[in-house]
C-alpha cells in the first residue's frame, strides 16, 4: 500500500468520525406530538405539571395505568376505601370510554370523589349525563391557536387574563339555563357565556371538565402568569389522595406490547379465545379433503314487502289503535326531518319551527299545524279516527311539497 493510499483512508476515516460527532452533538428537534405523559419532557407532555403535584395536593400521588372498570372495581384489593375521598386527574386529547369504564368512573364520583377531566373530546355518554355540550367554532382552521382566558370574579379577585400560545382552537361548554347546579370556573375571553371550566356535582362527588387540555402541558408552564391559572384550576380540588391518570393518554401503550392483550388479559375470554383457534384448526385438519360443493337449491322470490306490509297493516286492524299508528307515523316524520332538514324536533317555541320552515320551504302555517297535532297525539289519550285522519293528510302535503 502506498503512502498516498493510506492518507487517503485516514482522511475518510476521520470525516467519518466527525459526521458522527456532529450528528450525535447536532440538537434534536422538537416534537410537538399531544403527549400528556407524565414523564414527557416535550412541549406537549405533563412532566413539569407531574413533578409539581405535590405544592397542590399534599397528600399521596399515585398513578393510574389501567382502566377504570379495573382500578375502581370495588372487589378490587386495589380499590380504594369507601369512607376515603380521593380525586382523579384525567389529562388527554380524546377521552373515549367503554361501557364498563363509563359506568365505573360514574360510581366512583357518586360516591364523593372528585375526578377533574382536560379533553379536547369527551364521552358522549358522559356529556349526556351530566348535561354538558360542547360548541366548536368552526371558523378556525385546525392549527394551533393561542387563547385568552380568564377566571370568574368569583374565583380570581385581580381579574386577570391568561393567554396561552399554540393553543387548541376554541371550545366551549354550554348547558341549558335551568341547570343551576353546574358552576362555571373559567371562560374565554371576549365570550361571556363560552365557558372551558366548569363545575359539575355528581351523586356525592363533583366532575370538573375543561376543554383546552394543551393549558395543562409544559408548554404553558413556562410564564408564572400561565402557572397561577393551572394552579387555580386544580386548585379547586380538594387536598386530599390524588390519583393521575396514565392509562387514557393518546397513543398510551395499554398492552405492554400484545396486541392480544384484551383477550388474554380476561380468564374466561382467554379460554374461549384458545378454544376458538382449537376448534379452527380441527376444522382444517378434517376439512383438507377435497369435497364437492352441493348444488344449492334456489327457492322462488318472495315479495318481503307485500308480505310486511300485509302483517303491519292486520296487526293495526285487529288491534285498531289509532294513538300507536300515530307514534309511528310520528316517529318517521321526525326521522325524516332530522336526516333531510337538520332538525332534530318541533319544539313549542317559534325558532324551531321557522328554523324547519326555512329549510323546508313549506308555509309557517303547516309547520304550526303539523306541531299542533303532533302535540295532542302524544299528550291526549283519546284519538278519534278525524284527528288521525287529519295529522296522516297534514304530514303527507309536507311530503309532497318537499
Amino acid at each position: 500500500m502506498s503512502s498516498q493510499s493510506g492518507k487517503n483512508i485516514i482522511r475518510i476515516a476521520l470525516f467519518a468520525f466527525l459526521f458522527i460527532i456532529g450528528i450525535a452533538l447536532f440538537p434534536k428537534p422538537l416534537k410537538w406530538d399531544e403527549h400528556y405523559g407524565k414523564s414527557i419532557k416535550e412541549p406537549y407532555g405533563s412532566s413539569y405539571l407531574f413533578e409539581n403535584l405535590d405544592e397542590i395536593f399534599h397528600h399521596t400521588i399515585s398513578t393510574n395505568q389501567s382502566s377504570f372498570y379495573e382500578r375502581f372495581n370495588t372487589t378490587n384489593n386495589n380499590s380504594a376505601k369507601e369512607d376515603e375521598s380521593q380525586n382523579l386527574i384525567v389529562i388527554t386529547k380524546s377521552l373515549d370510554l367503554d361501557t364498563l369504564d363509563y359506568t365505573r368512573l360514574l360510581d366512583f364520583v357518586s360516591r364523593g370523589n372528585h375526578c377533574f377531566v382536560a379533553s379536547n373530546y369527551f364521552d358522549y355518554r358522559l356529556l349526556d349525563t351530566l348535561r354538558i355540550d360542547m360548541d366548536y367554532d368552526h371558523s378556525y382552521n385546525s392549527d394551533l391557536r393561542d387563547l385568552k382566558t380568564e377566571l370568574l370574579p368569583k374565583y380570581e379577585r385581580n381579574e386577570d387574563v391568561y393567554e396561552f400560545k399554540k393553543t387548541q382552537f376554541p371550545r366551549s361548554l354550554t348547558y341549558p339555563d335551568t341547570m343551576s347546579v353546574i358552576e362555571p370556573i373559567s371562560r374565554i375571553v371576549g365570550q361571556d357565556t363560552s365557558y372551558n371550566y366548569v363545575k359539575i356535582p355528581y351523586g356525592d362527588g363533583v366532575f370538573y371538565l375543561h376543554s383546552s387540555p394543551i393549558i395543562f402541558t409544559n408548554y404553558n408552564l413556562l410564564k408564572p402568569n400561565q402557572s397561577d391559572y393551572i394552579a387555580a384550576c386544580l386548585g379547586q380540588l380538594p387536598d386530599q389522595t390524588t390519583i393521575w391518570d396514565e392509562y387514557y393518554k393518546p397513543n398510551a401503550n395499554r398492552g405492554g406490547g400484545n396486541q392480544l392483550h384484551v383477550i388474554l388479559r380476561y380468564t374466561e375470554v382467554r379460554w374461549a379465545y384458545w378454544c376458538l383457534l382449537s376448534l379452527m384448526l380441527l376444522y382444517l385438519l378434517f376439512k383438507t379433503k377435497r369435497t364437492q360443493r352441493a348444488i344449492p337449491i334456489l327457492a322462488p322470490h318472495k315479495n318481503q314487502n307485500k308480505i310486511f306490509i300485509e302483517t303491519m297493516g292486520g296487526l293495526h286492524q285487529n288491534h285498531s289503535s289509532n294513538k300507536e299508528i300515530a307514534k309511528k307515523k310520528i316517529k318517521i316524520f321526525r326521522d325524516y326531518i332530522a336526516l333531510k332538514h337538520g332538525v332534530h324536533d318541533l319544539a313549542p317555541d317559534d325558532d324551531s319551527m321557522e328554523l324547519l320552515a326555512k329549510k323546508s320551504g313549506h308555509d309557517i302555517d303547516l309547520i304550526k299545524r303539523l306541531r299542533l297535532l303532533i302535540y295532542r297525539a302524544e299528550h291526549e289519550t283519546f284519538m278519534s279516527n278525524e284527528i288521525l285522519l287529519f295529522l296522516n293528510s297534514s304530514i303527507n302535503e309536507f311530503y309532497r311539497r318537499s
